[in-house]
């Protein structure tokens, strides 16, 4: 991963005192967004940024605690204006803050409010909770849509008509950035494209065209399709002539990197196929999470990962979208009991799973 980093965005200089402290927390980021609760609007304030953290259920809290703080002193937001704390986090993460994260260690007031979104299944985080809630999720599904969120986790989701169908699969981090030797979540600074131009130089954007901290998802998946054009790696996924792909002068792809790139797309396809096949007719299809901007889709088409037919209807993450529409109660309740009556189909999944993943590993 990258070394540790913190991002700060001002949205607005003028807000009320009434702010939610709204937390998206990987195993290697903290997002800290300030939502404006008198505005009934999605209204951010602020956003910052943690990335580069190393997120362990001993170091969580104290982690989270510090995210907190230093967004609210570098985005000028005073303890007095912050009345409630959402989270949603990785379940072993999420159990750790629920018992330790204090708002006195936040050097926020002893009553606000903290809160943590509740988990679909043992197998889908709350991360992919609140992805649902947001604008594409559940409360506004058509019957016959599947989302999936690439994260460190492949979560699956389709709704029949009637009820929530979830899975959850493990995956190795290609496609959230943990899993690689110089990634990072896509967010300000991070190499989100590459280019090879016709005279055979190699271009690459960074997200906001600031300065580059690290390589997005999107991009690895943009130089593991180069690699794989150019015969830089053979089809079973060994580089042929070197051992490191650079990116500029900082950055590489490694043989390890590729390897991870190799086992997720494999396990993603096997999931895919096995989960579209239970539950039947998708009419719909929603990618989120890291992998899912820029050419991240495209790419994963071509190798091999999603069926072409389902490369459509990618963006980014939704987390804190999510986390705003759950500001509300009443959306509240509707959510948690969706949630309380899906159907995890995960154990289903297992079966012939080993034989397709190992089917897909070939490039």
């Amino acid at each position: 991963m990258v070394q540790e980093n913190f991002i700060h965005e001002r949205f607005r200089d003028e807000y009320s005192m009434k702010l939610a402290v709204l937390c998206d927390i990987g195993r290697e980021h903290v997002r800290v967004v300030f939502h404006d609760m008198a505005v009934m609007s999605y209204r951010a304030v602020a956003q910052s940024v943690y990335v580069g953290a190393k997120l362990r259920q001993d170091t969580v809290c104290a982690e989270v605690a510090r995210a907190i703080f230093t967004a609210m002193r570098q985005n000028g937001i005073p303890s007095s204006a912050v009345s409630t704390v959402m989270c949603a986090a990785p379940m072993e993460l999420s159990c750790a803050l629920e018992d330790g994260l204090s708002a006195v260690d936040m050097f926020l007031r002893p009553d606000t409010e903290i809160s943590f979104i509740p988990f679909i299944s043992a197998h889908c985080d709350g991360r992919f909770a609140a992805e649902l809630a947001g604008p594409l999720g559940i409360l506004d599904m058509q019957e016959g849509t599947m989302q999936v969120h690439f994260g460190r986790s492949l979560c699956l989701a389709y709704y029949d008509g009637e009820k929530l169908i979830t899975a959850g699969i493990p995956l190795a981090g290609a496609l959230d950035g943990s899993g690689i030797e110089s990634g990072m979540p896509w967010v300000q600074g991070s190499i989100d494209e590459l280019t090879r131009m016709e005279d055979g130089t190699l271009c690459y954007t960074v997200f906001d065209d600031g300065d580059s901290i690290g390589i997005a998802p999107s991009a690895v998946l943009d130089a593991v399709c180069i690699m794989r054009r150019e015969g830089i790696i053979d089809s079973d996924g060994i580089m042929t002539d070197r051992d490191q792909f650079y990116i500029g002068e900082d950055y590489y792809i490694s043989q390890r990197d590729v390897r991870a790139v190799q086992s997720d797309k494999a396990k993603v396809r096997a999931a895919l196929d096995r989960f579209v096949k239970r539950v039947g007719n998708v009419k719909r299809c929603i990618y989120t999470g890291e992998a899912a901007v820029r050419n991240g889709l495209a790419r994963m088409a071509e190798l091999g990962a999603i069926p072409e037919e389902l490369k459509d209807g990618g963006t980014g993450s939704l987390v804190t979208e999510g986390l705003t529409r759950l500001l509300s109660e009443g959306e509240q309740e509707r959510f948690t009991s969706l949630i309380l009556e899906s159907e995890d189909i995960t154990e289903q999944l297992y079966e012939e799973l080993d034989d397709i993943y190992i089917r897909n590993l070939p490039f």
